[in-house]
């Protein structure tokens, strides 16, 4: 059992939103490639998917308390996740503008390449921080992947309707990486629920993995099936299902970063009947961990006014 295990606050919604919209914005660049460079929903993809990532990539650097030094990040590839984000992004950025520009077969699929690998980097941006026991379950990086790959193939699909394209094959497509984001739902909670977790983590999941697998995989499937029939409401059964998809992951995402992101804390075992921890030794330990962090967080704060 884990005592003292408080919300860590260095990460807010800033830091959620580059998990959100970079991930899928990096996975949607793949599935324009797919689609073929000669598609006319590959611009608008491409240049969606560029936006989408340089989002992601502005509200990090919003988050960062002196965004100047932002170049920093730049000096530490060898072992730092982030900073190999960042090299990535440039990478994907610069072969997605090619592939818009030149008319060359192999740049959208290294674009798409690119854009996977700074969906894997942000994977393992969340696994590296091993205080957090719900980001440093290594099942994590295979749920942050399908994820960001689902939202991707749901960005084609808005697209799609948007241009008035048949979008049947990508809906199938994303009905198999819907069925691929639920396992790995599944097995990312059982392997944290054995790696013994926070309590909040604990009480947290039902909750999320309830709303999680209905509105992001049991309505959009129904919906995708409500649009192969001859309705005039087939393009909005399309539309509903590939945003209801998209959200879902978001939400997934910022959930992950902004309730679930408990620090480790301490553990004692399996306590004795009687232990002053069992009667009330957990609940004034874990309210003087939350005193000593706030003030702790003041002081930086003063310090920083003060310079």
């Amino acid at each position: 059992m884990r005592y003292a295990a408080i919300l860590q606050t260095n990460w807010d919604w800033r830091a959620a939103a580059n998990f959100m919209f970079g991930g899928g914005g990096g996975a949607l660049l793949l599935a324009a490639a797919i689609a073929g460079s000669g598609a006319s929903v590959h611009l608008p993809a491409t240049l969606l998917g560029m936006a989408l990532m340089g989002a992601g990539l502005a509200m990090v650097w919003l988050e960062i308390g002196r965004p100047w030094r932002a170049v920093n990040v730049m000096f530490k590839p060898q072992n730092s996740w982030m900073t190999r984000e960042a090299y990535v992004a440039g990478c994907a950025f610069l072969l997605a503008a090619g592939s818009v520009l030149f008319r060359l077969t192999w740049l959208p699929m290294a674009a798409g390449a690119a854009g996977i690998a700074f969906l894997y980097c942000q994977a393992r941006i969340l696994r590296a921080a091993k205080g957090v026991p719900a980001w440093r379950e290594p099942s994590l990086v295979g749920l942050i992947v399908t994820t960001g790959l689902v939202e991707g193939i749901a960005y084609l699909v808005i697209v799609q309707v948007a241009l008035s394209e048949p979008a049947g094959s990508t809906q199938l497509l994303l009905v198999g990486f819907l069925m691929l984001r639920l396992f790995a739902w599944f097995f990312y909670r059982g392997k944290l629920h054995s790696s013994d977790p926070p309590l909040q983590v604990i009480a947290a999941l039902p909750r999320l993995g309830s709303r999680f697998v209905l509105f992001g995989h049991f309505l959009p499937v129904l919906f995708i099936a409500g649009s192969y029939l001859d309705s005039p409401f087939s393009l909005i059964n399309m539309s509903i299902s590939a945003i209801l998809v998209a959200l879902s992951g978001w939400y997934l995402k910022f959930v992950l970063v902004t309730r679930l992101a408990h620090v480790q804390g301490f553990g004692l075992g399996k306590l004795q009947r009687g232990h002053p921890l069992i009667l009330n030794g957990h609940q004034k330990v874990s309210e003087a961990s939350v005193r000593l962090h706030k003030t702790r967080e003041r002081e930086i704060r003063n310090q920083r006014r003060n310079k």
